[in-house]
């Protein structure tokens, strides 16, 4: 039978399971009424299962001391339903638990690791704790159809995971029209704690995925005072932030921004922004030798986003940089905060092919296409 219906077991004085569906070929198993507080063994309970799914979430396994082999080689099996009552504290054996089960991906995204076949990761799976569980009560996303409000929340609560980098939707502003944004980071990987190091690659990081308007750098053809003086910055975070829908900006929060300067300046500057622009080694890399970060000052600053970096963006594979504008704007350039060191005029944009340039007249009008974080 491919479905095996023991929903009204009674099971409250079981206490020993050893084998109960071992070799099941149901693929439809309902376990989800079971009484198991007091079981002490479980071993092979499920051992060579055909099941695609198990709820276990009634389970109570405080009083378990053996799950050897529970799931071993139910190789159909991609989800389990678990709460936190599924308890490993007793368990002195758990050797094979989930081995084989190779189509096992926890309720954030972990999938199955040969390496962790044991009790390591009988736990629910979150975006800070790996495990092959998932929680039913837990909260499901969609970036492009939840509510500004609903994102932040969950990103707030330490939820982000459950939306994925490189997701879009669209944001409707006053002035500007409705406009693509993408989810371009997630990580907050270790270096993003170092001292001086810029935020704007680090957590929840969106960024306009077109080039909303253009706009000039500077109303001269300078790059002194790097983006820390331009009016670029001073448009972007006043007009355009405020061109943003309210439930939005109510979750962008303040970012710790570090850009180069140019030719004759100490290295970089710093400054405080609720939106701002990417910079060279955020698009193409650190590890990219190329011009485009070499002359950037501030490159050891910022980490490349995990957008780009997932999708292989080099200054030898640029074409992921490309960003388009809508027919009534028309300009396929994008500005990047970064200025160009080897002389005082000059800052760095994306080509309309997705190559870096520098553009030697900051006071011509550009594509404005910003980030921010959420959090």
């Amino acid at each position: 039978a491919t479905t095996l219906d023991v929903s009204n077991f009674n099971t409250s004085n079981v206490t020993d399971m050893t084998g109960m569906f071992s070799n099941s070929k149901a693929t439809t198993l309902d376990v989800s009424n079971f009484n198991t507080s007091n079981v002490t063994d479980m071993t092979s309970m499920f051992y060579n299962s055909q099941a695609t799914t198990l709820d276990v979430s009634n389970f109570d396994t405080s009083k378990v001391m053996n799950m050897s082999n529970m799931f071993y080689s139910s190789t159909n099996l991609k989800t389990i339903y678990a709460s936190n009552k599924f308890n490993t504290d007793k368990v002195t054996s758990s050797n094979y638990m989930f081995y084989g089960c190779t189509k096992l991906i926890g309720g954030a995204g972990t999938k199955y690791d040969s390496t962790k076949t044991d009790k390591t990761y009988a736990r629910i799976d979150t975006c800070n704790t790996s495990g092959y569980f998932t929680d039913k009560s837990a909260p499901v996303g969609s970036f492009s159809t939840d509510s500004w409000s609903k994102i932040i929340s969950n990103v707030k609560s330490g939820n982000a995971c459950m939306y994925k980098v490189g997701d879009t939707k669209n944001v409707t502003m006053t002035t500007y029209g409705t406009h693509p944004v993408r989810i371009a980071n997630i990580s907050t990987p270790s270096e993003c704690n170092t001292s001086g190091f810029s935020q704007t690659a680090c957590g929840f990081v969106v960024e306009f995925a077109d080039i909303v308007t253009p706009y000039k750098m500077n109303n001269s053809d300078t790059n002194t005072g790097s983006w820390k003086s331009s009016i670029a910055r001073t448009f972007i975070n006043g007009r355009f932030y405020n061109a943003l829908p309210s439930d939005l900006k109510s979750g962008i929060i303040s970012t710790t921004v570090v850009s180069g300067n140019g030719r004759g300046e100490s290295g970089s500057v710093t400054t405080t922004d609720k939106l701002y622009l990417l910079s060279t080694v955020e698009v193409w890399s650190l590890k990219d030798s190329a011009t485009a970060v070499k002359t950037d000052k501030s490159r050891a600053k910022s980490r490349q986003l995990d957008y780009y970096e997932r999708i292989g963006v080099t200054t030898a594979n640029y074409s992921g940089a490309i960003k388009k504008s809508s027919p009534s704007v028309d300009f396929d350039w994008w500005w990047l905060r970064s200025a160009y060191s080897d002389d005082t005029h000059t800052f760095f944009a994306v080509k309309p092919n997705g190559d870096w340039f520098w553009i030697g007249a900051s006071s011509n009008p550009t594509g404005i296409s910003p980030a921010f974080r959420i959090g």
